[in-house]
């Protein structure tokens, strides 16, 4: 799941989390571990196609709704 909240123009606070269970013999430490090894990459393309977003995002045609279930503005 994700949150996000807009601090500044230029300033967003993330929140991500994952929950896995994969059971069996493999222990829930290693699949904690992996996540957090895969968390910057994730991080990274999050960054890099919030960079898109404003020259692709047509709420016209797509609309995106906020958190109050309205459709957001072009950026």
């Amino acid at each position: 799941s994700w949150i996000m909240f807009q601090l500044e123009d230029d300033l967003t606070l993330v929140g991500y989390r994952v929950i896995a269970r994969v059971g069996g013999s493999i222990p829930d430490s290693w699949i904690a571990s992996f996540g957090m090894s895969q968390l910057a990459d994730v991080l990274d393309a999050v960054a890099r196609h919030a960079l898109t977003v404003p020259a692709s995002y047509d709420p016209d045609s797509h609309p995106i709704a906020g958190g109050d279930g309205l459709p957001l503005d072009r950026f």
